[in-house]
C-alpha cells in the first residue's frame, strides 16, 4: 500500500487542466487563426483599400487571439476556477492499492475504486493523472510520492488500468 498526502499547487492543477483540453483548444485556437487569416487574405484581395479596415482589425484580432490571447484567457478561466472551489486544493488523502484507490470524501466517508474503474492513465514530469472519464481525471502529483513509489505506481496502473483512447 502507497499513502498519498498533501495538496495540489495551482501549477500541478493548471498543468492537470492544459492536460485535459489540449486536443479542444488546439482544434478551437486553429480555427480562430484559420478566421483570422481568411480576414487578411480578403483585406489583401480587396487590395487593402480604406473600408476594408474592419477587416485587417478583425484578422488582427483573430490571429493575436490564436497565438497569444487564447493561452492568458485559458489561465485566467482555470485560476479563476482555483480561487471559486477551495475544496480542489484541501489536503487529499489517498490509498493505492493492489485492488485501486482508497480515500475518504469529503464528509469522511470511505471511498474506494477499483483499476476498472479507470479508463486510461497518463503520466507528465509533475503528474499522474487517473482518467474515469476523457474529461475526469484524477490528480496525484509526483512530489507526493518517494521515488521507489513512482515506480511501483507506474507498473500498478501498468498492469491495472485498461488504456482505451481518449
Amino acid at each position: 500500500m502507497i499513502c498519498i498526502q498533501g495538496k495540489i499547487t495551482f501549477d500541478e492543477y493548471l498543468e492537470c487542466q492544459k492536460f485535459i483540453y489540449k486536443k479542444r483548444v488546439l482544434i478551437s485556437r486553429s480555427i480562430v487563426f484559420v478566421c483570422g487569416v481568411f480576414f487578411l487574405c480578403l483585406d489583401w484581395y480587396y487590395d487593402f483599400k480604406v473600408y476594408n479596415i474592419v477587416l485587417l482589425f478583425l484578422s488582427f484580432i483573430y490571429i493575436s487571439y490564436a497565438l497569444f490571447l487564447g493561452k492568458l484567457r485559458f489561465k485566467y478561466i482555470v485560476k479563476k476556477n482555483w480561487k471559486k472551489y477551495p475544496k480542489i486544493h484541501e489536503e487529499m488523502t489517498l490509498n493505492i492499492l493492489e485492488d485501486g484507490l482508497s480515500s475518504y470524501d469529503d464528509k469522511g466517508n470511505p471511498s474506494h475504486l477499483n483499476w476498472s474503474s479507470f479508463m486510461d492513465f497518463k503520466e507528465s514530469e509533475n503528474l499522474f493523472l487517473l482518467f474515469l472519464s476523457p474529461n475526469l481525471p484524477i490528480c496525484i502529483p509526483k512530489k507526493l510520492l518517494k521515488e521507489e513509489e513512482i515506480t511501483k505506481f507506474y507498473d500498478l496502473c501498468s498492469s491495472n488500468v485498461k488504456r482505451e483512447k481518449l
